[in-house]
């Protein structure tokens, strides 16, 4: 089951389930990847409503950091960040995010932990006024 935890710089959002690699990705059929794709809204959606601080953006500037614990042998950059793509639109239509360009939001390098337990994916937001050097 998704759960939350906060700190008063940071919201984090844990949903029970890691989206595809790139790989896996592109032999789906369509319709595979757009149901992946909705599985993972839906748990992104319930771990928000949980969250006992105010998930939306309202204009700010977001740091978000993705994290992947997940059974199974590492994989490289590239299917980290197509794992990150889906989740990372959703995050933009639940308005978490303003947007995922630069301007608004700002990513720290998706990383991955092996575990024998279940498979889950932890997003990290930290809202600010402003990207500090920009």
């Amino acid at each position: 089951m998704p759960s939350i935890s906060s700190t008063d710089e940071a919201i984090a959002l844990v949903i029970g389930a890691v989206p595809s690699s790139a790989n896996k990705r592109l032999r789906m059929h369509w319709s595979q990847r757009k149901a992946e794709d909705e599985a993972i809204e839906w748990q992104l959606i319930a771990a928000i409503k949980r969250s006992t601080h105010r998930c939306k953006a309202d204009g700010r500037r977001a740091w978000v950091t993705i994290h992947f614990t997940m059974r199974g042998r590492d994989d490289d950059l590239d299917n980290r960040t197509a794992r990150a793509k889906g989740l990372i639109d959703a995050l933009t239509r639940q308005g978490v995010i303003v947007d995922d360009s630069p301007e608004w939001c700002r990513f720290r390098p998706f990383t991955r932990e092996r575990t024998t337990g279940r498979n889950m994916t932890t997003v990290t937001i930290e809202y600010v006024e402003a990207f500090r050097g920009a």
